[in-house]
């Protein structure tokens, strides 16, 4: 006799397991943010400027970046996010600019030293220096 199983009763649905993989990846987002926001302390990492969630001038609207992108397979780790402003954001996807590196590396005096900040010119991409 072949062994016989209920599926929705005895095994998780697939929307129950979708439903519990999206709760569990929001939670796992938003811990790392609100790591990512103390570490940062709401200042944008190219621009020096203080940044509020949802404000209107995109200069000094605060979002967070994934330097390596979660669609190419980036992490939400705190060596991935790091603060930024809508406008720069903007510029990163429009690949005016490109970020890398680690977010967390700090020299001996605890400034942050660990993120590439490149600009791309007529001749290629040119480093503008370490965040």
């Amino acid at each position: 006799m072949a062994f016989q199983t209920n599926f929705k009763h005895d095994m998780e649905t697939r929307h129950e397991y979708k439903d519990r993989r999206v709760a569990a990846k929001t939670a796992e987002q938003a811990s790392c943010y609100q790591a990512v926001d103390l570490r940062d302390k709401s200042v944008c990492r190219v621009t020096g400027v203080y940044l509020t969630l949802g404000h209107g001038d995109p200069h000094k609207r605060k979002e967070r970046h994934h330097m390596i992108r979660r669609s190419r397979g980036g992490l939400h780790e705190m060596a991935n996010v790091i603060t930024i402003s809508a406008a720069i954001h903007a510029l990163d996807h429009a690949g005016k600019i490109r970020l890398s590196g680690d977010a967390n590396l700090t020299d001996g005096l605890g400034h942050f030293c660990g993120v590439k900040y490149e600009a791309v010119t007529e001749s290629g991409w040119r480093t503008v220096g370490m965040l």
